[in-house]
């Protein structure tokens, strides 16, 4: 069940931005924030970042115990929308309009449909917006993180049993929506790096076989380069580096870069970095 973290610990974080400031707070936060997203963050830690994050953007005690009131209903009213999609329904009106929802309702194969709930989840997870300010969706996402993280590892352990099974979610036999879903829980499964390798080689002789979509192959291979912190091949992996400026991160033979992205589907390289708003 999720729990606030104990109210000294909330106010500790007050006291702290009182006796350091908010400079050192910030600072605080994005490491924190940093081992969150490596992976590295446990429990208490996340409560921590929660509680540095509401303490940053608050202006006295009272608005400090405001703020954190709405994170707390804000992640009771996630944990329940999610409780209900990982029960399977009853799904919201609005949520059965969803891409893959729909292909769920079309699918005849049984793996099919498990798989297109999983990666409904999956998606909508990453696009939950609990309508906060950024300091109170960076507390929500912080204290959510361990049920995010367990809906991940769980799509994962499921995909690979049923991928023991049928070898894959081949576009001839289940189409290219189901191929594509396969391929997200993949690309998603960053805490498992040698399994990630390890379907490189299970697909890239059905990229030639027309059983799997090139250019979602080649955002695994740079996935895998990237964990590994080796240049990637199709410069797909990358960061904000300023307003307005994402760049990916390095790549082999840039020169050709475009080339080798055009053979598989991509964009040129500066068209895609279009689609980064980083604000």
């Amino acid at each position: 069940m999720l729990a606030a973290p104990a109210s000294a610990a909330e106010f500790d974080a007050w006291r702290y931005r009182a006796r350091v400031g908010t400079a050192q707070v910030e600072a605080d936060r994005q490491t924190l924030f940093e081992k969150m997203v490596a992976g590295e963050l446990d429990r208490g830690g996340a409560e921590r970042l929660a509680a540095l994050a509401v303490a940053g953007a608050s202006k006295s005690t009272s608005d400090y115990r405001r703020r954190w009131r709405e994170v707390m209903r804000a992640c009771a009213a996630y944990k329940a929308e999610m409780d209900l999609i990982r029960g399977g329904g009853p799904y919201k009106p609005g949520w059965i309009e969803d891409r893959w929802l729909k292909n769920r309702a079309a699918a005849t194969a049984p793996e099919a449909r498990r798989l297109f709930e999983q990666v409904f989840l999956d998606q909508w997870q990453q696009k939950y917006d609990p309508g906060l300010d950024r300091a109170g969706n960076m507390a929500v996402g912080a204290l959510m993180n361990s049920e995010i993280q367990t809906n991940y590892r769980s799509g994962t352990s499921w995909l690979k049993a049923v991928l023991a099974r049928i070898g894959w979610f081949d576009i001839s036999r289940y189409g290219e929506e189901a191929s594509q879903a396969a391929w997200l829980i993949v690309q998603h499964s960053d805490y498992d790096p040698e399994w990630q390798k390890r379907m490189l080689k299970v697909l890239e002789p059905r990229v030639k076989s027309g059983d799997m979509q090139g250019k979602y192959y080649a955002y695994l291979v740079d996935r895998v380069a990237s964990n590994a912190k080796r240049p990637q091949v199709y410069g797909t992996q990358g960061r904000c580096v300023g307003k307005g400026d994402w760049q990916p991160f390095d790549v082999v033979d840039p020169a050709k870069l475009d080339g080798r992205r055009s053979e598989v589907g991509l964009e040129p390289i500066d068209e895609y970095r279009r689609r980064f708003t980083c604000p």
